[in-house]
C-alpha cells in the first residue's frame, strides 16, 4: 500500500459550495482542492461551473489551497487553443490566479483516438502565453498505457495527475505526481487523490 500522503479533492458543480462543506473536507485531512471551472470553448460547450466562484472563495476561507481545471472536448489544434482562451477568461472571473495550478482534464470520448499530446501542448502554449505556468494534465492510466498521451513529449514537463481506481495500492504508471485513487472517498460522491510530489499542496 502507498504510504500516507497529502489528500486533494476534485470538486465540480456536483459538490456543495458552502464554507461548511470545505471545512468538513479539511477536517478529513484534505490539504487542497482542484475545482472544475470550464468545459469546451466559448463557441462550443461554453460551460462555466456556476458554483466555481463561491467554491474558490469558501475553499480558501476554510484554509485549503485552491487550484482549477478545464474539461477538454477539443478535436483539433484550433479547438485546443479556443478552449484555453475560454479557460483563461473564466479563471479570472472565479478568482484564481497564476500561482494556482491549472490542470487540463483529458478523458472525454469525443477527443480523437491516437496521440493527443500535440493538442495538449497547443492548449498549454496558450496558457503559458497568458502567464499561467503552473500547469498539469489529468487522464486515466489507460490513456497513458495506450500511448494517447506521451509524458516525455509534454511541454512543459507535467506533474501528471493520473486516475486509476485499483486495489493494487499504486497508480500503475511511473513518475506520477498525483494519483486519483477513488471516486467514492469515505462513501461520498467525491474524487480523491494523493499528492506525491506536493505540486498542489506545498
Amino acid at each position: 500500500m502507498v504510504k500516507k500522503m497529502d489528500l486533494i479533492a476534485d470538486v465540480a458543480s456536483y459538490q456543495p459550495d458552502t464554507l461548511e462543506y470545505f471545512s468538513s473536507l479539511k477536517s478529513l485531512g484534505v490539504k487542497a482542492v482542484i475545482i472544475k471551472v470550464t468545459q469546451g470553448s466559448k463557441y462550443g460547450d461554453c460551460y462555466l461551473n456556476p458554483k466555481a466562484k463561491s467554491q474558490v472563495a469558501n475553499a480558501r476561507k476554510a484554509g485549503l489551497k485552491v487550484h482549477g481545471y478545464h474539461y477538454a472536448r477539443f478535436i483539433s489544434t484550433v479547438d485546443a487553443q479556443g478552449e484555453a482562451d475560454w479557460f483563461i477568461e473564466c479563471i479570472k472571473k472565479v478568482g484564481l490566479k497564476p500561482e494556482s495550478v491549472m490542470a487540463l482534464d483529458v478523458e472525454d470520448a469525443s477527443i480523437p483516438k491516437g496521440d493527443i499530446t500535440p493538442l495538449i501542448n497547443a492548449f498549454n502554449a496558450r496558457m503559458i502565453k497568458a502567464g499561467y505556468k503552473r500547469l498539469d494534465v489529468y487522464s486515466m492510466a489507460s490513456w497513458f498505457w495506450a500511448e494517447r498521451i506521451h509524458p516525455y513529449a509534454l511541454k512543459p514537463k507535467m506533474n501528471l495527475w493520473v486516475a486509476n481506481y485499483t486495489t493494487a495500492g499504486k497508480p500503475g504508471l511511473d513518475d506520477v505526481g498525483t494519483w486519483q485513487f477513488t471516486d467514492k472517498y469515505k462513501g461520498m460522491n467525491l474524487d480523491m487523490s494523493y499528492d506525491f510530489k506536493g505540486w498542489y499542496t506545498k
